[in-house]
């Protein structure tokens, strides 16, 4: 996650539930990882006994207002609540940026359980290296799955897999990292993975599916958090 430098909560019409809660503690996470304000855009306006506020001030993090609609932001990593589904929308179909989806129960401070994608292009790669080389998440527990067509390409993809993993700083990962190589499509697989699994977080770069396996039905399928990297 180093190499992002403004992150983003997008705060309009968040409804005061759990997710939302655990959007803005991720968000403040973030910040706090890359060393940087984080830029609110939201429909109210801060005050001191604000939860935000007040997750902010114990980590130190200083909040920005942003007044430019999303259209036009200059955030390079957006955060938004997984409850609000016109935004989720909006961050999957319109955004291009990397962002994070987040529901109810994720919280970095307590060793998440990650399962990162790949389907072996170079956004994958991008998507590994930042949970994996930045070291912010040496304590998570983390898979790697990759899915097959078929049995029969397993010979090819496994060997390129693990040169894929090679690049990374896998091995300063606390609790090592489990290596999943299946046969399936990402709407067969992933949902039901992440359900067994105990999932909190999903990552995948943003160019990840198909015609048939998009990142919408992945997202809105999925019951965990989801981190897209571009």
């Amino acid at each position: 996650m180093g190499r992002f430098a403004k992150p983003q909560l997008i705060a309009e019409n968040l409804p005061k539930d759990t997710a939302a809660n655990d959007a803005q503690e991720a968000a403040v996470w973030l910040a706090v990882q890359m060393g940087t304000p984080l830029s609110v855009h939201a429909d109210f306006e801060f005050d001191q006994n604000s939860s935000l506020a007040n997750i902010a001030k114990e980590s130190e993090v200083e909040l920005i207002g942003a007044s430019d609609s999303l259209d036009d932001t200059d955030a390079d990593f957006i955060i938004a609540s997984a409850n609000d589904d016109c935004l989720v929308q909006q961050v999957l179909a319109q955004l291009k940026q990397s962002a994070m989806i987040v529901r109810a129960g994720l919280d970095f401070y307590e060793e998440p359980m990650l399962l990162i994608v790949s389907d072996l292009s170079e956004n994958s790669r991008e998507a590994m290296d930042v949970v994996l080389t930045a070291g912010y998440l040496y304590d998570a527990r983390v898979h790697l799955l990759h899915l097959l067509d078929s049995e029969e390409q397993r010979d090819e993809h496994e060997p390129r897999l693990h040169d894929q993993l090679s690049s990374t700083d896998f091995r300063t990962l606390t609790y090592g990292l489990i290596v999943h190589v299946e046969v399936g499509t990402a709407a067969e697989v992933i949902p039901k993975f992440v359900a067994d699994n105990d999932i909190d977080l999903l990552v995948m770069g943003r160019e990840f599916g198909s015609t048939d396996d998009t990142l919408q039905t992945l997202v809105t399928e999925t019951s965990c958090s989801v981190m897209l990297i571009q």
